[in-house]
C-alpha cells in the first residue's frame, strides 16, 4: 500500500500499477485526525490565553457508525484483523477512486488527485472501537489493543 507520492499531486502511474493498494495521500484525513488537529490548536490557544479548556473533542465528534464488535475467541486472528480494520475503514474504495484519477492527461490527473483530497468523505478511526471477546484469547486481546481498540 502506498499513500504518499513523490511529486504530488502528480502520482507516478507506473509505480501505482505495482501497488496492491494506492491512495491519494489521505493519511490524517479521517474525521478524528482532522478534529484532533483542531483540538490541538484549541488547547494551545487556551494555554496562551491562560484559560481553561471547556470543550472536549469527544463532545464534538459524532457517534461512530460502528461502535462495538463481538468476536468469538476461537476465530482466526488474521480474519479478526481484517474484519476489524475493514469494518472501520476499507481502503479499496479509496484505491478505486485513486486509480480512476490516473486516467487522462497530466493536468487532469493532478486536478483529480487534489479533488480526491479536498472532497474526502468523513471516515472514523479504529481507535476507541469497543471489542468484546467471547471467551479467552490472549492473542486476540493483544491484537485488539495493538490496533488501538478497547476490550470490553
Amino acid at each position: 500500500m502506498l499513500d504518499v507520492w513523490e511529486g504530488e499531486p502528480q502520482a507516478n502511474v507506473a509505480l501505482a500499477d505495482l501497488c496492491v493498494l494506492g491512495t491519494p495521500h489521505i493519511a490524517g484525513y479521517s474525521l478524528d485526525g482532522r478534529q484532533r488537529g483542531t483540538a490541538q490548536i484549541y488547547q494551545a490557544l487556551c494555554g496562551f490565553l491562560d484559560q481553561p479548556a471547556t470543550i472536549e473533542l469527544d463532545d464534538l465528534l459524532p457517534r461512530p457508525w460502528l461502535a462495538q464488535v463481538s468476536l468469538d475467541a476461537a476465530c482466526d486472528p488474521v480474519w479478526a484483523l481484517n474484519m476489524l480494520c475493514r469494518g472501520v475503514y476499507d481502503p479499496r474504495r479509496d484505491d478505486a477512486d485513486f486509480r480512476r484519477s490516473l486516467t487522462g492527461d497530466t493536468a487532469s490527473q493532478r486536478l483529480a488527485f487534489d479533488a480526491l483530497r479536498k472532497q474526502y468523505p468523513p471516515r472514523r478511526e479504529i481507535e476507541g472501537l469497543k471489542v468484546h471477546l467471547e471467551g479467552e484469547s490472549e492473542a486476540l486481546a493483544q491484537l485488539v489493543r495493538a490496533l488501538g481498540a478497547v476490550l470490553v
